[in-house]
């Protein structure tokens, strides 16, 4: 039998019509070979070191491309020896934003590489995307195939109507509201903290996010955060002074600035305390977005210069990254990094001089501004990252080409001093992205000091049937694998044969409610996450939330949803005792065994470093050092 040597790629969340053509679904993890069905997805999961690999060479070769004898990098030098590169999302590489490109881009590296090893004679491609289908031709005309596009149309949803005409606008104006609406909304906090700040006697700084703080905190001005948890106390106790600069998050205990400013003034109240407490946006001026303004002129006249050569050199990678092109150059993007940028100049310039600083390392935009500004203000070179929780393999912030680390050139990489690698897998999947291992320094996980009080903590059998049956759901804090996670739950319910109680823990930034799921009864809960754990027979998660670890050290079994248009995001990937879906058929499966599944002893217990005393962490701070017992200072 003639073999058929058209390929149909389904893109689309209709269910495929193969009408005897070889299928590559774009959107789902099913396939068969036998059957002619293949999954893009599950290709990338076999492949992913090497295709993790081969997107950080693009993009390293694309910041290295060179115009008129200079690179990409250099063009973008917005400061001596530093490149706006770094905080564009191209160089970024953040595959967490919404809408990223990177998922696509992913999947169609994957995609030349296994149709280079077939013999197609035509595609055609299945989806409302023009973007990818631009991509698609634009790489069959590469590999000399025919290439057809049979564009359906993509489900409606309910949209913002300011956003959507927002979007609508040129990039350029974009940037200028987003600007115009922060300064509105963040001006408030203008100059608050800023004498204490200016003339702290403090030598160690902090850079947070002011977020994560209880309301109770908020209400007394004790400063609490869940990033740093037994560590401020321990630097209190040993009277320590400190620095903290925030980045304000609007949230449910701070939903406006202004009450953001009365709970930094009573921070800064707080007599018991060696704590001095700011906000980046303290240092907001009409100078400053002046100079903001300026540099974005700068950023947006290299675009021109730019755009054609990196439209060259991406090829059929282009039409995917085209939207982060111009917002990284023109848009809301650019903007915001500067405003990050010049903001931490200010914030540097006026702290006394440093003997350390540490800060929340995600590898943002605005970290690589803040290792700048650290750095040209004079600070002692002992600045150190400290990533809270556990950078996933698909989380590409993370990682970097190797060449990155050869420091050959000008505008290099701005890396912190150290990185504090808060247990042992997060340490190797540094180590085997490269990093140079002389640069990881071991630290207690802070925001998990709770699990080193659960190593011997009774956990009630899941083999006793009389026990009622209790699924754990935790929320994501992207409000599209929320929504995905839960209709999925809403789904697989209707086919469950045993009696289970719900319960529903939601990201603090993603709230999830009874009346959008009334057919599915559940509890909604804020309770102390190690609390419902231990009470829990199952838990089922998102791929983004960093809870399931608690679950998965705790010794119970975790289920985890696959988004088939993303990425693995999850902390827990290849990692056994748990259990990956991407059905709700596979959910319902699990589900109706709640109650078999056996504990794991031990499970998880070396992926942190957990230590009640924090005695890493007092090592590298210096903590049990000399200190000046009369104003709680270290002597230098």
């Amino acid at each position: 039998m003639e073999k058929n040597n058209t390929l149909v790629i389904w893109d689309s969340d209709i269910h495929w019509s193969s009408e005897n053509n070889q299928i590559l679904l774009w959107s789902s993890y099913e396939s068969s070979e036998v059957d002619g069905l293949y999954s893009i997805s599950e290709i990338v999961e076999k492949n992913a070191n090497q295709l993790r690999s081969k997107y950080l060479s693009i993009i390293y070769e694309l910041g290295e491309v060179k115009i008129n004898g200079k690179s990409v990098i250099e063009h973008l030098e917005i400061r001596p020896d530093f490149s706006y590169w770094w905080m564009s999302q191209l160089g970024a590489k953040d595959t967490l934003i919404e809408l990223s490109p990177i998922d696509n881009i992913i999947k169609l590296i994957a995609c030349k590489d296994w149709l280079e090893k077939k013999n197609y004679s035509s595609i055609t491609l299945v989806s409302p995307n023009a973007n990818l289908s631009e991509a698609l031709q634009k790489l069959s005309g590469e590999l000399n195939v025919n290439f057809k596009w049979k564009k359906i149309s993509q489900n409606s949803k309910a949209t913002n109507l300011s956003l959507s005409l927002y979007n609508l606008l040129p990039h350029s104006l974009q940037a200028l509201v987003w600007l115009f609406r922060y300064l509105v909304k963040r001006w408030h906090l203008k100059g608050v903290g800023l004498e204490e700040w200016k003339n702290s006697k403090a030598k160690i700084t902090f850079v947070s996010y002011l977020l994560n703080t209880s309301p109770v905190s908020v209400q007394s001005g004790q400063f609490e955060s869940q990033f740093w948890t037994s560590l401020i106390d321990i630097l209190n106790r040993e009277k320590v002074s400190t620095n903290w600069i925030h980045l304000y998050i609007k949230n449910n205990t701070l939903p406006t600035s202004y009450l953001a400013k009365k709970c930094i003034n009573k921070f800064n109240l707080s007599q018991s305390r060696n704590e001095i407490h700011t906000t980046l946006d303290s240092f907001l001026s009409f100078s400053l977005v002046f100079r903001v303004l300026k540099d974005w002129h700068i950023i947006r006249r290299m675009n021109k210069v730019l755009n054609q050569s990196i439209q060259n050199e991406m090829k059929y990678y282009y039409p995917l990254l085209r939207k982060q092109c111009f917002n990284s150059f023109l848009g809301k993007s650019s903007i915001s990094n500067l405003l990050f940028l010049n903001l931490f100049e200010r914030a540097m310039i006026a702290l006394p001089k440093q003997s350390k600083g540490v800060y929340l390392q995600e590898n943002e935009g605005w970290e690589f501004g803040l290792i700048y500004a650290w750095r040209a203000s004079g600070h002692s070179p002992n600045l150190m990252g400290f990533p809270h929780t556990t950078p996933r393999h698909w989380d590409l912030r993370y990682f970097f080409d190797s060449r990155s680390y050869n420091f050959l050139n000008t505008c290099n990489l701005p890396m912190p001093n150290q990185v504090c690698v808060n247990g042992p897998a997060v340490k190797k999947i540094y180590i085997d992205g490269g990093y140079p291992a002389k640069d990881l320094i071991e630290v207690e996980a802070l925001r998990y000091m709770h699990l080193a009080n659960q190593k011997d903590h009774k956990i009630r059998s899941l083999n006793d049937t009389s026990a009622k049956k209790i699924l754990l759901v935790f929320g994501d804090y992207s409000k599209k694998n929320t929504i995905y996670l839960m209709d999925l739950l809403n789904m697989a319910s209707k086919n469950i044969k045993c009696e289970i109680e719900y319960l529903v823990k939601p990201h603090p930034a993603c709230p999830i409610e009874n009346k959008d799921y009334p057919e599915l009864n559940f509890k909604v809960t804020n309770n102390p996450i190690s609390d419902l754990i231990s009470m829990s027979s199952l838990i089922y998660t998102g791929s983004l939330t960093s809870a399931a670890l608690d679950a998965f050290i705790a010794g119970k079994p975790v289920v985890s949803v696959l988004d088939p248009k993303s990425l693995n995001m999850s902390p827990l990937r290849k990692y056994n005792g748990v259990t990956f879906i991407a059905s709700s058929k596979e959910l319902s499966f699990e589900l109706n065994k709640i109650g078999e599944n056996k504990v794991i002893k031990n499970q998880g217990q070396d992926y942190f470093f957990l230590d009640n005393e924090l005695s890493k962490w007092r090592e590298l701070l210096a903590i049990n050092g000399k200190m000046n017992k009369t104003h709680g200072e270290f002597s230098l």
